[in-house]
């Protein structure tokens, strides 16, 4: 199993009560022995629980004098054994390569991690992520040792589907959601990491992420806002040209199709909300709105929000024919993609022959 990654002394800053709440309780010896950490995919909640991992182990955690947040020291042998991976006291239980899943044999081996005596004298830390990872048999194999927990052994569970958890196992943990920051917070805290993006890259992001700030930060790394850009343009062209279906599909046959999927999927997702709103989203780059303009029809008709509907579950279809294995022909399922769009925007425009 591969241990945490070495983590920074930097705590987001929305997460600051939650940590500050935590690692006091913990210094006070009032720490809970269970914690599930909890919500959307790119809240931060991995990258939360390692450092938490890393203050409990730490000899002689410190306080920042800025921010008042007591973080681990990074400098004491205990911190040097994390930053590398390999400190005895720690375990990462999460599915192993080439699985989805946490199996039994894993929770077994936590189990035998827990009877054996720690190397420092802070106790052991356990990650468990995804915690819904865990069918029901490794689920109440873990549950076992939950109700009678060894002493100074904490388990931090992350999960962003806390539902598929055993509703025994979420009984004996601590249940923290993780915080999510408002647009504003996010976009100032993207634009400190990233001074080199422009605003507008910034709201794109935000757009298409849903506003989950890990989410967003690599986006913006990995240029999502330029292949955004030329995807509106290519479903702008689609718009009012007909047969070019086709060769738009060659164009993209070797991109990452799950990706395009995901993100088309979002664009349209945009369009019906507000469709159905009938109000603009904020901060929207002006391709988006260009597209918009073309797609949406004003008033309290909702027939286009229902073929935008269909279109959506289309894609939908698609993706998890791909991510279930099942891969057909990339040129053939991005040409019904196309032509799908075309069909939807065709029977919109008859409707309302005041957007061509």
């Amino acid at each position: 199993m591969q241990e945490p990654a070495p983590v920074s002394n930097q705590i987001l800053p929305w997460q600051g009560p939650l940590w500050s709440a935590l690692s006091q309780r913990f210094l006070a010896g009032t720490l809970a022995h269970a914690h599930l950490l909890h919500g959307e995919q790119g809240s931060g909640k991995l990258d939360f629980a390692r450092q938490l991992a890393g203050m409990m182990l730490c000899q002689q955690p410190v306080q920042a004098t800025v921010t008042g947040l007591i973080s681990a020291c990074f400098n004491c042998r205990s911190c040097h054994l994390f930053a590398a991976g390999n400190h005895p006291d720690l375990l990462l239980i999460t599915p192993e390569e080439g699985s989805n899943a946490i199996k039994v044999e894993q929770i077994r081996k936590l189990i035998e991690f827990t009877q054996r005596t720690a190397h420092g004298t802070k106790g052991r830390v356990i990650l468990v992520y995804p915690a819904e990872a865990m069918a029901t048999a490794p689920a109440n194999a873990l549950l076992k040792i939950l109700e009678e927990p060894p002493q100074d052994t904490y388990f931090l569970l992350s999960s962003h589907q806390p539902g598929r958890l055993l509703a025994t196992v979420r009984s004996r943990c601590q249940s923290q959601l993780m915080p999510i920051p408002d647009r504003a917070t996010l976009g100032a805290w993207l634009q400190e990491e990233l001074p080199e993006i422009e605003s507008d890259q910034i709201d794109t992001v935000i757009d298409l992420t849903g506003g989950k700030p890990l989410q967003c930060l690599h986006a913006l790394q990995s240029g999502l806002p330029a292949y955004q850009q030329e995807l509106l343009d290519t479903l702008y062209t689609l718009t009012h040209s007909r047969g070019l279906a086709t060769e738009l599909a060659k164009k993209y046959e070797k991109t990452d199709r799950e990706k395009l999927l995901r993100l088309l999927m979002r664009n349209v997702a945009l369009l019906i909300n507000e469709q159905l709103s009938g109000q603009t989203v904020a901060g929207q780059s002006k391709d988006f709105r260009k597209l918009a303009d073309r797609v949406l029809v004003s008033g309290a008709d909702n027939r286009p929000a229902r073929q935008l509907l269909n279109l959506y579950r289309r894609l939908q279809a698609q993706l998890t024919q791909l991510t279930s294995g099942n891969n057909p022909n990339p040129l053939l399922a991005l040409e019904e993609i196309f032509l799908a769009w075309q069909a939807v925007v065709g029977t919109i425009h008859k409707r309302n022959p005041g957007n061509i």
